[in-house]
Parts: C-alpha cells; structure tokens; sequence
C-alpha cells in the first residue's frame, strides 16, 4: 500500500501529470483573481482520452481545492488541460 502522494508542482499550462497509472487523490485550482480557470483531467498522455474530472472556477474565487476522500482511478495515465488568463493548478496524486 502506497502511503503518500506525488505533486504535479505548479501548472501553467496544459501537460501530463504522470505518465503511469495512478490514483488521484486531490488538487487545486487558482485563478489570477479576475479570469476563470478552467482544469480538465484526462485518462490519457494527451487530451483525447476519458474525462476524468472537469473544473471551472470563477475568478474573484482565487482558488478552489479538493481532496478526494474515494481517489479516481487513472488507469493511463494523467493529462491536465489548463485553461484561462493566468490559471495555475496543482495536482496529487498516488502511483499504483
């Protein structure tokens, strides 16, 4: 049993979170204040696999973050989809 998670570090634009399969097990997602941000997760090593997550938060919310108490199952792999002026997220994440 794995015992401890992985950070994707600081995202600023769209990437592969992890290029093995993996259970992920929270994030955050932070906007410049003003613009939105938008975060897709992906099963997949690029943006054509299964959504596995999709999130939007507003601007004036600066950030939202979750913890999955039940972690969701990459079974590819991790791609992260970024989106919105100034968006920045971070990703956790087991191997498994």
């Amino acid at each position: 049993m794995v015992n401890f998670s992985s950070s994707s570090g600081l995202l600023t634009g769209s990437g592969i979170v992890s290029r093995l399969p993996c259970l992920l097990t929270g994030l955050e997602v932070i906007t410049n204040g003003t613009d939105a941000a938008t975060l897709i997760l992906y099963n997949s090593l690029d943006n054509s696999g299964k959504v596995l997550a999709k999130y939007v938060v507003v601007g004036a919310e600066l950030s939202k973050e979750i913890d999955y108490a039940i972690p969701l199952q990459a079974t590819v792999g991790v791609y992260a989809a970024l989106s919105g002026t100034g968006a920045n997220a971070i990703v956790y994440f087991t191997p498994e």
